[in-house]
């Protein structure tokens, strides 16, 4: 199993308190931009290493469609493992492939003024990291010597078993999952609870809800679903607690299907099938990125293009390697009351739920 994440490179971001105030396409002067989310769980890791630089005589739109203009010719990419107490344990050098040939292939140029497609290269790597170390990533320009590198991450505690600083949710243990939406006052709402794993900062959670369109007339059916997002639960120390809460007010389930959805066609009728639920947890890079990014988002500072963070330590490195992972509970059901409360509910009606599907 394998994922790739890639944030456009206007997203590249970094610790607390490293913004790099500069222009990233500043001419004659490559920057280096980096971007890897390595999540244990995965067979194969990738990391994305670009350059950002504009020619004083060449168009910028001309040079994107030109892969030399991004990728640096001869570097060589390694990570290198840490005990807590910063002694070196071992090395790894990464490979660089297609990502194309890799089954993560970019999306096609939107127009003629689109940005290349191929070759789409990654450095890949497949070794086992521990949440329990510390990793650093080291790139060599093999042309000009220059050495850049990324600060130190952790990887997410992928354990699932119950204890402290596991990925521990005790819902997903039950044999039958259900989901309860039926009582749609203001002070009613649902939640989920679970245990930080070691090393996750940031949390959201995920549902798929699966529904299937039936045609009245001729009996075919079309399966289909719309997926929720549910924000972790804010209170004074959250930050400090070893455990995570996602919440979302039930009527807002109400409100997010109604516009998911949408008024079915003509003798179309929607019957609800199961429920996929997933949390994800990111590291601390990825939880700085989110408020960093969203504090400069404005103000004084929010005309100026640049990135707002960035973990490299290098001077003329930019972007995000960090961590994250996911827990999963793919055949979870919503209860018997809150099928009944969807048909009936006036936000609901009209989509014209019938009931379960079988």
């Amino acid at each position: 199993m394998k994922r790739f994440f890639l944030l456009g490179l206007t997203a590249l971001i970094a610790l607390s308190g490293c913004e790099k105030d500069f222009e990233v396409a500043a001419p004659y002067k490559d920057i280096m931009l980096v971007y890897g989310i390595i999540d244990p769980l995965d067979t194969a890791h990738y990391v994305r290493i670009q350059k950002a630089f504009l020619d004083e005589n060449k168009s910028a739109i001309e040079m994107s469609k030109v892969p030399d203009s991004s990728y640096f010719p001869n570097i060589a990419v390694k990570v290198q493992e840490y005990t807590t107490a910063d002694k070196l344990i071992r090395e790894f050098a990464l490979n660089k492939v297609d990502m194309n040939l890799e089954g993560n292939q970019k999306d096609p140029a939107a127009n003629s003024q689109g940005f290349f497609t191929s070759p789409n290269y990654g450095y890949k790597f497949k070794e086992t990291l521990t949440p329990f170390a510390k990793y650093r990533l080291i790139v060599t320009n093999l042309n000009s010597g220059k050495i850049d590198t990324s600060q130190f991450f952790r990887t997410i505690n992928t354990d699932t078993s119950k204890g402290t600083d596991k990925f521990y949710i005790s819902a997903f243990s039950a044999s039958k999952y259900e989901i309860d939406f039926s009582r749609t006052t203001a002070s009613h709402v649902w939640n989920l609870s679970g245990t930080k794993p070691l090393n996750g900062v940031k949390f959201q959670g995920k549902m798929r809800f699966n529904y299937i369109d039936k045609n009245a007339l001729d009996g075919s059916e079309t399966n289909r679903y719309v997926e929720m997002f549910i924000p972790a639960k804010i209170t004074n120390g959250s930050f400090q607690t070893t455990t995570f809460v996602l919440e979302t007010a039930n009527k807002s389930f109400y409100s997010f299907l109604r516009d998911a959805i949408g008024l079915p066609p003509a003798n179309v009728e929607r019957y609800l099938g199961l429920v996929e639920v997933s949390v994800y947890a990111g590291s601390l890079e990825l939880a700085n990125y989110e408020a960093i990014n969203s504090a400069q988002s404005g103000g004084l500072t929010g005309d100026q293009i640049k990135p707002n963070y960035t973990n490299m330590a290098s001077q003329d490195a930019l972007g995000l390697i960090g961590s994250r992972s996911f827990r999963i509970y793919e055949n979870a059901r919503l209860t018997d009351p809150t099928i009944d409360s969807l048909i009936k509910n006036d936000i609901t009606a009209p989509l014209k739920i019938k009931g379960r599907a079988q």
